[in-house]
């Protein structure tokens, strides 16, 4: 795992996130009333059920892979390459992940308007952030590096073939703490969805416009 030459400015990984918080609250923000305020127009039976349980499943992998991915990357991003475990899979498994989490958030709130804008959001917005990531990364490192990386690695669909993962591993405990908290968001909106679905299934909550 090469090391990073010059190491990148701190505070650039932290504007970085910063500004990916910031867009997601704008976001959370203008979709709240999409989400608190409207219901489905189907009537209710199997169809829920098979949403639901297929999007509880999305968000399960999800925060599986996010976590497992926080434990290789959390602490190290600028300071090495990683190139094994997730990273050996996929040049950018948080952000993978993280769709999965997207459309399995669409899927549980029973909104398919809203699942819609999910990922249209997430397929326009994030592959220009791995790109200008890239792009950083190679620049910073030896020359050659990052390209053998991603000769080896796709982007953002796995290949198993070159799979490899240490016996061990030094995991930044702190960083991972920190990074263990965006995993929260989503069981969070998930408990969110299914408390305002139930709700309006009880007459106790209002519905002010009903979506395909």
């Amino acid at each position: 795992m090469p090391a990073l030459h010059p190491p990148a400015p701190a505070h650039s990984f932290r504007t970085a996130r910063r500004s990916r918080r910031r867009k997601s609250l704008i976001f959370g923000m203008l979709a709240a009333p999409l989400i608190l305020l409207s219901h489905h127009s189907w009537k209710e039976g199997a169809f829920d059920e098979f949403l639901e349980l297929t999007g509880l499943a999305l968000i399960v992998l999800c925060m599986i892979g996010r976590i497992w991915s926080s434990m290789f990357i959390a602490g190290y991003k600028n300071q090495k390459l990683i190139d094994v475990g997730p990273y050996s899979l996929v040049r950018h498994p948080l952000y993978v992940c993280s769709f999965l989490g997207a459309v399995g958030l669409g899927l549980a709130s029973e909104n398919l308007l809203l699942l819609a804008v999910l990922v249209g959001l997430y397929l326009f917005y994030y592959p220009w952030v791995a790109i200008g990531e890239e792009r950083d990364l190679a620049a910073r490192l030896p020359r050659g590096v990052y390209d053998g990386y991603t000769e080896r690695v796709p982007r953002f669909v796995p290949n198993f073939a070159h799979f490899r993962s240490p016996e061990t591993y030094t995991i930044n405990t702190r960083k991972l703490v920190q990074a263990l908290g965006d995993v929260i968001m989503f069981p969070a909106l998930y408990v969110l969805f299914e408390t305002v679905e139930t709700l309006q299934v009880a007459h106790a909550w209002p519905v002010l416009i009903r979506l395909p």
